[in-house]
């Protein structure tokens, strides 16, 4: 059975952002015992770490008296740094919402400040870059609007999206959401959400309106993204938040019965689902719908433990971050750890240099070419090595694999 042994700065943290995420944060405040002796400097780093260092300094307010001044003065300026980006990305996004405006491309803001939309109180949401979702009919148009616009195209490959960048500017164009299952599950998920860039509603972000996802589509969006992030890097306490926010907000609507929850049991997700869920009623005090309410209390502890672990995209533990490498995909044929690597490297040969598509020749140059940089880059210190990531990958998988998230259900087997 997994026991779960939160450090008095976890409980806090946790606390400062369920009261961050209430309507009534005054019924959740903590008593002078449950702070006495805590270690104010330590729930900043672990704010920081998980990405929702705004969202509690807000909160921590009323604990005010209990922070010696020269944490909470620290506290403070991180706020207003964090403050100060989100207005950078806010007005990155801004220009964006016009170019595509004007030029009449079709267009979703993804995670970010469509996600900040479902909170109390969305300027606390801290924001990265401008992830946005295009209509992919269009995509070279945009990319030359784009390049038209001044921004510079990023050369390196990805899987979802591509890179545009400028001055004080970061967009990460997607062409396919990132998180989507391989096979059959994948191919649902796309006639699922193959309208969503050309069907977004408007919403009023920090400096102007943009398109959003709708409240169905944004829930599929958000469950893949998070899910893709415990699989690799990590996710943080942001990616709970993120979810918690959307269902306090969206629980009630007719689509969670008749399209979304049915979407969810069909690619494998639905337990995934109800765990994060359930998770954010017992720590974080948002609701639990009838379908989440019993999912395993164990499975909740150990993904939170694995959030605190890791922290948002791996921060924390860079070992425990890279190991996600070796951890086979869910829905894929399952390998050991060094054959799950050797595929990684195989596709990311692949997507960064698809002239192997054509010349194959020079694919096993570049394999073997990789392969030594990467062992000449461990045996420096550089990288981490093999032997480091595979007890951490070993530990994820074991939880991982109890959450079944893109396994077949028992009618698929038969």
């Amino acid at each position: 059975m997994y026991e779960l042994n939160l450090s008095k700065e976890q409980k806090i943290l946790l606390n400062c952002v369920a009261m961050g995420l209430s309507e009534t944060p005054e019924t959740l405040l903590l008593s002078p015992t449950d702070l006495q002796g805590a270690d104010w400097e330590t729930v900043v780093k672990e704010g920081l770490a998980q990405t929702v260092s705004m969202l509690a300094f807000d909160a921590a307010k009323a604990y005010k008296d209990y922070i010696p001044q020269e944490v909470y003065a620290k506290w403070k300026n991180l706020f207003l740094q964090g403050y100060a980006v989100n207005v950078r990305v806010q007005q990155a996004q801004a220009e964006l919402a016009q170019l595509m405006s004007e030029q009449g491309f079709s267009y979703v803001v993804i995670k970010g400040e469509s996600s900040a939309a479902y909170y109390n109180n969305p300027e606390l949401r801290a924001l990265g870059d401008v992830d946005f979702l295009i209509d992919t009919s269009k995509q070279a148009e945009i990319e030359n609007a784009l390049v038209q616009a001044g921004y510079e195209k990023d050369g390196m490959a990805h899987i979802s999206h591509v890179i545009f960048k400028k001055p004080a500017a970061h967009l990460e164009m997607h062409f396919q959401i990132p998180g989507i299952p391989v096979g059959e599950k994948g191919q649902k998920v796309r006639e699922f959400i193959k309208d969503a860039a050309t069907s977004g509603v408007k919403k009023q972000g920090g400096l102007t309106e943009f398109s959003a996802p709708t409240d169905e589509y944004h829930g599929i969006i958000i469950l893949l993204h998070m899910q893709h992030h415990n699989l690799n890097d990590g996710m943080g306490l942001r990616h709970l938040c993120d979810w918690a926010t959307y269902l306090q907000k969206t629980h009630e609507q007719p689509f969670w019965e008749e399209r979304l929850l049915p979407l969810m049991r069909e690619i494998g997700i639905l337990k995934y689902a109800s765990v994060v869920t359930k998770l954010c009623a017992k720590y974080l005090g948002t609701v639990c719908p009838e379908w989440a309410k019993d999912a395993e209390d164990e499975l909740c502890d150990g993904l939170l433990a694995d959030t605190f672990l890791g922290g948002n995209f791996g921060r924390k533990d860079n070992e425990r971050a890279r190991s996600g490498a070796l951890i086979a995909q869910k829905g894929e044929k399952q390998r050991g750890p060094i054959a799950t690597l050797a595929v990684s490297l195989h596709r990311a040969i692949v997507l960064k240099y698809p002239i192997v598509k054509k010349v194959w020749i020079l694919y096993p140059f570049i394999y073997v070419w990789k392969v030594i940089k990467n062992l000449f880059q461990m045996l420096t210190g550089k990288k981490v090595s093999i032997g480091k990531m595979i007890p951490k990958a070993q530990e994820r998988k074991a939880l991982y694999d109890r959450l079944e998230v893109f396994e077949e259900t028992e009618d698929e087997k038969e």
